[in-house]
């Protein structure tokens, strides 16, 4: 019975995926790019098979929510009103499809937690975040950043080490994000490894 459930959570969400793919193809792409680093990072962390498929089904989920916001807010270029910033903010805990484990529900609602609580929606600390999503937190960030987007240019991997090593233990977990750099020059992301040296603030 369960894994009738789950085969058909899975058909639903491709099914979202090619309903929504002519409006959300930037969601779409950045989602599925996720979804094939998570799995690396996580086979790079040692993860079994069954935390593996958690990690890859929960990036999947991530960003379902963003289909109930109109792609002309979405991927707007200019500056978002208050009340459209809000509604996007509250993506993480929009959209839902039956049949999916905890874990990777609790990756899709807090991938915009952080440790510090700062993050949203609803302001989670430390170890009240799931460590997946800790972890797609730093994937979910990197490929933000990586690519460019519709308000966006793309960031180069030193500018993206620079960026996301400000917040090293204040809003991304910092054992996951030490490990994260060096799995991206361990499977060729990256041409030249990063120097820790100098940015470890925590």
């Amino acid at each position: 019975m369960e894994t009738a459930l789950h085969n058909k959570a899975m058909v639903k969400l491709g099914m979202m995926f090619f309903t929504h793919h002519q409006e959300h193809q930037e969601t779409i792409y950045h989602t599925l790019r996720c979804a094939k680093m998570i799995k690396g990072f996580g086979s790079y962390l040692g993860y079994d098979e069954l935390d593996i498929s958690l990690l890859e089904k929960g990036a999947l989920l991530h960003d379902i929510g963003k289909f109930e916001v109109c792609g002309e807010t979405l991927y707007a270029s200019r500056k978002l009103t208050n009340t459209e910033f809000a509604l996007i903010k509250k993506h993480p805990i929009m959209g839902h499809i039956e049949g999916f484990e905890p874990e990777a529900l609790a990756m899709k609602e807090q991938h915009h937690e952080y440790l510090d609580g700062s993050g949203y929606p609803l302001g989670l600390k430390g170890a009240e975040i799931h460590p997946f999503a800790q972890m797609l937190t730093i994937v979910d960030v990197y490929d933000a950043l990586k690519y460019a987007r519709s308000y966006k240019k793309s960031w180069n991997n030193a500018e993206i080490f620079e960026e996301m090593m400000r917040y090293r233990g204040t809003r991304f977990n910092p054992i996951y994000l030490d490990a994260f750099f060096k799995y991206l020059f361990e499977a060729s992301f990256i041409e030249e490894p990063f120097d820790f040296s100098y940015k470890k603030a925590n």
